[in-house]
């Protein structure tokens, strides 16, 4: 039984080795294969059919199995094209970077700024005191000093460079009382000015100016006399100036203060008053059917003239 088997296997592996031998001499010699183009992915080739199991020889034959052949070796995958295929009936565009966003347009101003530390109106509050020296002065004043009360407004109307000039009016008021030969004397004095002032700025804190004051001074002469049942009085207008330098000093921002309007200056300015001399001739104030409408009292010549300063505050906007 054992021959037996060992015969089919045999007759079997010749039949098979015949058939092999006859189809390779059949088979006419194959061309070349083509080199696919470079543009042209390579296709994958399918996978081969698993070769069909080997029969197992009969136990005990003693003849060991053929070997089966090696599965081929799968082929490299193809390179993936740099970019993808443009779609079939629409040309392939590159991407575009995104539009950037315009900035919001910043609120412009409706108008020119100023320079506010030139270009500035001016309000001033101040004081100012005059050394008079005069015979005319002496019975209404126990000292040669006059003060007054003053207040001003300017406007810089011109701007060159450094330079402002400035132009505005101003006034003044003030009093002084003494006794004169046992009566009571007064001297109340007016002043209403035209401002004309020009300004050499250093910096944005600091100015310095001279201004010219011309004026019109009205006083008033009184004296009281127990001998006159009416108070003697004399009123007058008269032309005055004043010309005076100085400067102005914004302290609270030189000295860190936060930027407010209106601003604060300091001023001060030194120079010089002048008014025309008037004889005081003082009579009672009563009317021309009183017999004492004739007394007169004259004290002499009055000229308001001297040495002068004037220290204020001012705010500018």
């Amino acid at each position: 039984m054992q021959r037996r088997e060992l015969g089919l296997v045999w007759a079997t592996a010749a039949l098979v080795v015949a058939s092999s031998s006859t189809a390779g001499a059949q088979q006419p010699n194959a061309p070349p294969p083509l080199t696919p183009a470079a543009s042209t992915p390579t296709p994958e080739p399918a996978a081969p059919e698993a070769p069909a199991p080997a029969s197992q020889p009969a136990a005990g034959s003693g003849t060991a199995p053929a070997p089966s052949a090696a599965a081929p070796a799968p082929s490299a995958a193809a390179p993936s094209p740099a970019f993808p295929p443009p779609h079939v009936g629409m040309p392939w565009m590159p991407p575009q970077p995104a539009p950037a966003q315009a900035a919001p347009e910043q609120d412009k101003p409706s108008g020119p700024t100023r320079d506010r530390s030139r270009d500035f109106w001016q309000v001033e509050l101040g004081m100012r005191s005059m050394w008079i020296r005069g015979a005319g002065y002496d019975p209404f004043s126990t000292n040669n000093n006059l003060s007054e009360a003053s207040i001003g407004g300017t406007r810089a109307l011109v701007l060159l460079g450094p330079v402002s000039i400035a132009a505005g009016l101003t006034y003044e008021s003030g009093s002084k009382d003494a006794q004169a030969r046992g009566a009571a004397a007064k001297l109340s004095v007016h002043r209403a000015g035209a401002v004309g002032e020009a300004r050499l700025h250093v910096g944005r804190d600091v100015y310095g100016f001279f201004k010219l004051v011309p004026q019109a001074v009205y006083t008033r002469a009184s004296l009281q006399d127990d001998s006159v049942a009416a108070e003697l009085v004399q009123k007058k207008w008269r032309f005055g100036a004043d010309a005076t330098i100085g400067c102005g000093w914004n302290a609270p921002r030189t000295l860190g203060a936060p930027h407010t309007t209106p601003e604060v200056w300091l001023t001060g300015e030194l120079g010089y008053g002048w008014t025309m001399t008037e004889d005081v001739k003082m009579s009672p104030d009563v009317g021309e059917s009183d017999p004492s409408h004739t007394i007169v009292v004259n004290t002499g010549p009055l000229a308001l003239r001297g040495v002068m300063m004037r220290l204020g505050a001012a705010i500018t906007f």
